[in-house]
């Protein structure tokens, strides 16, 4: 399951740049378990109803991946196969990112963001100054879906909490 959140305005830019700091926090319940995936992600281009949301995701472990999920209900949605609708297109497929700079664990903050150019994105992870370009690509649905907002959940069960800081929207 995952959580959606959008964002309180609507953004009516074809040109802008949406970033945030993020960091995995020990869950209350979490007992002796050891995290199995949580995740996080930063959503851009997503239709009005957040029904299809492009979504810049990384995980406890270290990984990030770039996907279209479709069918997405709010405030929860399911994966498909995980008892949901949503289906998933992969954009960038799961893969190991630490050499792009994104910490795996408890308390390490990541900086990611998004810059959308009209029908193309950019993917980074932002180390102090140096961004590191970690996926671009080209759709024409960006032109027209521009919404923005932040998701997180897990994979079946997860026992770790997301912390979000310093959501932004910028026009460019």
């Amino acid at each position: 399951k995952m959580g959606v959140a959008k964002a309180p305005p609507t953004n009516s830019f074809s040109n802008y740049d949406t970033s945030v700091d993020h960091y995995f926090r020990k869950a209350s319940d979490q007992g002796e378990y050891p995290p199995d995936q949580g995740k996080a992600g930063l959503i851009f281009g997503a239709n009005n109803d957040f029904s299809t949301i492009y979504v810049f995701e990384w995980n406890y472990n270290g990984n990030c991946a770039v996907t279209r999920y479709r069918d997405v209900t709010l405030p929860v949605s399911g994966y498909d196969g995980f008892d949901g609708n949503a289906k998933t297109d992969a954009i960038m497929a799961w893969r190991n990112c630490a050499g792009f700079g994104l910490q795996s664990g408890y308390d390490k903050t990541n900086h990611v963001l998004v810059e959308v150019r009209d029908n193309h994105a950019t993917v980074y992870v932002v180390s102090g100054a140096v961004k590191h370009k970690v996926h671009e690509f080209t759709d024409d649905q960006l032109r027209s879906h521009r919404q923005v907002g932040l998701v997180t959940g897990s994979w079946e069960w997860t026992p770790v909490e997301s912390r979000f800081d310093n959501f932004r929207l910028d026009s460019h």
